[in-house]
């Protein structure tokens, strides 16, 4: 079912114009003044599947194929550098993610400052007892167990500024010059599901415990809003 929702999102019409253009330039690192996207100069997190942007203004990371933005207590993703973005439960958001230490934030928010900045945030601090029930020991894994780092989508950079394609034609050029296929198996069920609407309804997902070495995590979609400074 989390599949499914994700997968709607993934497939949802283009917000209009205006908005698209306000996301550009808040997300995707636009220069002020300005509402086109630039293809972020993205390093990878040491000891990390994840990329980060050194010299972006917001929280942008690269991981397992996909751009993610930490936001307004609230994590988004997109196929593209510049949206558009689909929200992301917390509960479901890769733990390789989660695990990305404080320093690696170019916006760190207030509740971060709890963290030492050479480890993750304290998730359980700021999304409640609740949450580190449902996800106890997400932040135990072995360095042994980090998958390799996915391809960055380098084909992208050739459609920064005015040339940022339309939501509609992203799908087609990604076919073209991104092959790659996400490790992670709920994300790959997620970009099946459309396939599958017909299918049996899934059985509600159990507590999320993760071993160490374990790199899994499923998806979902709750509704966020998303902030504009």
């Amino acid at each position: 079912m989390r599949s499914l929702v994700l997968a709607a999102l993934l497939l949802a019409p283009p917000a209009p114009a205006g908005a698209q253009a306000a996301v550009h330039l808040e997300l995707a690192g636009a220069r002020v003044g300005q509402d086109q996207p630039t293809y972020p100069r993205l390093k990878q997190v040491p000891s990390s599947p994840a990329y980060y942007d050194p010299l972006g203004t917001v929280n942008l990371f690269f991981y397992d194929g996909r751009f993610w933005v930490f936001q307004d207590d609230a994590w988004l993703a997109g196929a593209w550098f510049g949206g558009p973005w689909s929200p992301v439960a917390r509960d479901d958001v890769p733990l390789h993610l989660l695990r990305i230490p404080v320093w690696f934030y170019r916006q760190p928010p207030a509740a971060f400052r709890t963290s030492r900045p050479d480890s993750a945030p304290r998730w359980g601090e700021l999304w409640g007892a609740a949450w580190e029930r449902q996800n106890r020991g997400w932040d135990a894994w072995s360095p042994g167990g980090v998958p390799a780092p996915a391809p960055l989508p380098a084909y992208q950079q050739a459609y920064a500024g005015d040339r940022y394609p339309a939501a509609e034609h992203q799908a087609a050029l990604q076919r073209e010059h991104y092959p790659y296929q996400p490790r992670d198996a709920a994300l790959r069920e997620a970009l099946l599901a459309p396939h599958r609407a017909a299918a049996a309804p899934r059985a509600t997902p159990k507590r999320r415990v993760q071993r160490p070495g374990a790199g899994d995590a499923t998806w979902g979609a709750p509704a966020q809003k998303l902030g504009m400074r």
